[in-house]
């Protein structure tokens, strides 16, 4: 089965991959208690945090 078409991303919609890399090899030995806050980077770091 192929993957799903993407979506062109734009210059205002650009994720830095690096940073997300680093959060997703972070993630992997995160405490429960720090997962919030991992959340929350990760949601800034696509674009998505509440401003």
């Amino acid at each position: 089965m192929s993957d799903p078409p993407h979506e062109s991303v734009g210059p205002d919609t650009a994720v830095d991959e690096s940073r997300l890399e680093e959060l997703i090899v972070e993630a992997q030995t995160a405490l429960p208690g720090e997962l919030p806050a991992l959340a929350n980077r990760c949601a800034a770091v696509l674009g998505l945090d509440a401003r």
